[in-house]
């Protein structure tokens, strides 16, 4: 039986994003015949999993913890490393938030002149930005192993990054639970949320993230400015757990908080796509955001940009729109505004839907597959 490790920094199924996705590898990969490792330094163990947890020390240094898991994967005898980006010792590794000079400096035009000053003088800041240069010259300049990027903006960036040979990256693109986010979920919840948000005739536009700031909620705010300016019927909502107090006070000295509903860290979002009728994501910066894939099984058009790999694989216009900056609510408000139409909406919630299928988590794990078989 062949062996593989899964190295990542925290292991909870529930947590969503990239430990939600790493538990759905192994469980794929148990099926397929394979025994699976999971190294982190925090867990919840899911019930019957069939995965082998290791918990290693937990240290608040990335190079600490790229040592330990160096260390321990001495003693673990497998037949691959598959690392998400903790450490760099790899078969294979894959960042799933890309590479994190280029996420450094698109976080970078998302903040202001005063936040960008008081951050890069920052005692804290410098620790990191020095071990975040460390960490990757280590890992992108390792002779061994391949690298999976999501998407092909990431292939991108460990070239222009880190110099990386184009030959050793293989683009597997993020796939979506099409059984979880589906549109069957609808019935059972489109009303509810809708009540529950005081809605009734309102085109609902959902945003769904946690780092508010660099996922854009201030531009999707002053773009629903535009919209209390038009008189138009719209409402956002905004699922996440992010500094909601602060942009709340944002909305507030926009006039939109009648407009707004944060509803803060949700468990379980399906309900709110259900009660969506368009996906929001001016993102500054996302590899291949799994929020868009979600949005897509749910049946939602989306508007996102070109800072975010999972556009790649959309047709705009078909599928939904593209803005050239993050920072332009006028272009958000157009495009907002476009799809206040139902005929529109409707069929290009039709085509993201169909989108969605062909990018399901089993491809995304049988694309995985093929790369643990090249390096066999």
């Amino acid at each position: 039986m062949l062996s593989i490790a899964l190295v990542l920094d925290r292991f909870d199924p529930s947590g969503g994003g990239l430990e939600r996705w790493a538990h759905q590898l192994g469980q794929y990969l148990i099926k397929a015949g394979y025994k699976v490792h999971v190294i982190t330094f925090d867990f919840r163990e899911p019930v019957n999993s069939g995965l082998v947890f290791h918990r290693l020390p937990k240290f608040s240094s990335r190079l600490a913890r790229a040592e330990a898991v160096e260390k321990f994967l001495k003693q673990l005898k497998v037949d691959i490393v598959h690392d998400m980006g903790v450490g760099w010792s790899f078969d294979i590794l894959q960042p799933h938030a890309g590479s994190k000079l280029a996420n450094y400096h698109h976080d970078l035009r998302s903040q202001s002149f005063w936040e960008r000053l008081k951050r890069q003088l920052s005692p804290s800041y410098l620790r990191w930005y020095r071990e975040i240069r460390i960490l990757e010259r280590r890992q992108y300049t390792s002779s061994k192993g391949l690298f999976i990027a999501v998407s092909k903006m990431v292939q991108t960036h460990l070239q222009w990054y880190h110099k990386v040979d184009p030959g050793r990256v293989r683009v597997v693109y993020n796939g979506v639970d099409v059984s979880r986010f589906s549109l069957k979920h609808r019935e059972t919840h489109r009303a509810q949320i809708r009540k529950n948000l005081g809605l009734e005739q309102e085109v609902l536009f959902l945003f769904v993230g946690n780092n508010f700031r660099l996922k854009g909620v201030r531009t999707a705010l002053e773009a629903m400015r535009l919209f209390k300016k038009d008189h138009l019927h719209a409402h956002l909502a905004i699922v996440g757990g992010g500094p909601i107090e602060h942009y709340r006070n944002i909305a507030k000295r926009l006039g939109v908080e009648e407009l707004t509903t944060f509803c803060g860290f949700i468990e379980d979002p399906i309900p709110y796509y259900m009660a969506a009728d368009v996906f929001i994501h001016p993102t500054f910066y996302d590899a291949c955001s799994l929020v868009v894939l979600e949005a897509w099984a749910s049946g939602l058009p989306l508007i996102t940009t070109r800072f975010n790999g999972a556009g790649e694989l959309m047709t705009p216009g078909i599928h939904g729109f593209l803005m050239g900056d993050p920072k332009d609510a006028e272009q958000l408000a157009i495009r907002m505004r476009s799809l206040l139409d139902p005929s529109l909406r409707s069929n290009m919630a039709e085509k993201a839907y169909a989108l969605s299928l062909s990018q399901s988590a089993e491809k995304n794990f049988q694309g995985i597959e093929k790369v643990y078989k090249e390096i066999l």
